[in-house]
């Protein structure tokens, strides 16, 4: 019999991969939930509608799935504001683990996915970002995913729940929201071909970030269910950081973007921008599961490109 694993936020950009990849694998009957159900389902994933923020809802739903596992991927990030934030990421985490501590005879394990947004800035002599790291968040988005995280910190205490934490940093690839930097550089470099423009004007080039191919770490969400520690908050991301100029001139290059950069005239808010630097600390994971991230850069923007401007008119997974 196949073991009953249940995705919150199944329909969004790391869930559509990890669903993928449990469906590919045919070991798990898959359980998808979220606000709407995705134009396009996945084939073999039981989809139902369920808002984490609807407690009785949520418990309704994992009653009757009863799942041996639970990933838990609803949420909201930037531009969101600071109660609907609290609402969804925090809330909405408290439901899950209510729900599955409240129904006998139901202890399933739980992940929780927080954000590198938690950490804030990274200190001159600080190379990587890992679990030992104390968060200091800069946003509303990095406190309430790291508020999130701590509730289940407290529910496996005081609960007993199988609670496995970890903080993902910057997903790219294929079917990457428009809302985030690289696929909303991409969009207006596009743009700059098709109007011919010479210049291309750039906010906080310098800042550097880890991209992590949404692959890559949908995988490692799967190792850490299956080989990781309860309790340690994994730092999900390649272990190298890269500067928003030199990912632009890769996009650029891709799409045959031929334009001077240089830096946006209007000025941002401090800490609007995030931190100057963010780089995450893989070894914990690595040495607890084996996982390592396995697609380039490069691959990775060329995937999110090719899903953004397909040739035939219509976007891949």
């Amino acid at each position: 019999m196949q073991e009953r694993w249940l995705i919150t936020g199944a329909g969004g950009f790391c869930g559509r991969h990890l669903t993928h990849f449990l469906v590919t694998a045919g070991r798990a009957k898959v359980y998808g939930c979220g606000r709407t159900i995705p134009g396009h389902p996945l084939p073999g994933v039981e989809w139902s509608v369920c808002d984490v923020e609807n407690g009785p809802s949520l418990r309704k739903l994992i009653e009757a799935v009863r799942p041996a596992t639970v990933i838990h991927l609803a949420g909201a990030a930037g531009g969101v504001e600071p109660g609907a934030l609290l609402q969804v990421n925090v809330t909405g985490t408290l439901n899950v683990l209510e729900a599955c501590y409240a129904i006998p005879g139901l202890r399933p394990k739980v992940l929780l996915m927080g954000s590198s947004a938690s950490f804030g800035e990274m200190v001159p002599e600080e190379s990587r970002l890992g679990s030992e790291r104390r968060p200091v968040p800069l946003c509303f988005h990095g406190m309430t995913r790291e508020a999130a995280l701590e509730c289940g910190r407290v529910a496996a205490l005081q609960w007993g729940l199988p609670i496995y934490l970890c903080r993902g940093f910057n997903a790219i690839g294929p079917g990457t929201l428009e809302t985030f930097a690289p696929a909303a550089i991409a969009r207006r470099l596009r743009k700059a071909v098709l109007e011919k423009a010479e210049n291309f004007s750039l906010h906080n080039p310098e800042a550097i970030r880890d991209f992590i191919d949404v692959r890559d770490l949908a995988k490692a969400l799967l190792a850490i269910i299956r080989s990781g520690r309860t309790g340690i908050p994994y730092s999900i991301g390649s272990g190298h950081g890269t500067s928003i100029r030199t990912l632009t001139e890769k996009l650029a290059a891709i799409l045959g973007a031929k334009v001077e950069f240089k830096a946006a005239e209007t000025e941002v808010r401090p800490g609007a921008a995030g931190p100057s630097r963010s780089v995450a600390d893989i070894t914990d994971l690595v040495a607890d599961t084996g996982w390592k991230p396995e697609i380039p850069l490069d691959q990775s923007l060329r995937d999110m490109v090719a899903g953004m401007f397909p040739p035939g008119g219509s976007s891949a997974l």
